[in-house]
């Protein structure tokens, strides 16, 4: 019972680990002026769904910037 525990939390940590990398990728092809539709086509998503990568970065992902 406790290895399938760890399996589980071991594909949950690399489903955390991509998903990461996915805004991450979202928000460098964007600030390097992609269009969100190349964003999304990199990305194998649509373009709402790069937008979408690329807020989640901001709002998750992103340092805090001091005023």
């Amino acid at each position: 019972v406790g290895s399938v525990i760890c399996v589980k939390e071991t594909n949950r940590e690399d489903y955390e680990k991509e998903a990461k990398q996915r805004r991450l990728k979202a928000f460098v092809l964007r600030e390097a002026g992609f269009k969100w539709s190349e964003v999304g086509e990199k990305l194998g998503t649509t373009k709402h769904g790069a937008i979408a990568l690329y807020k989640r970065y901001q709002q998750i992902d992103a340092p805090i910037k001091e005023a």
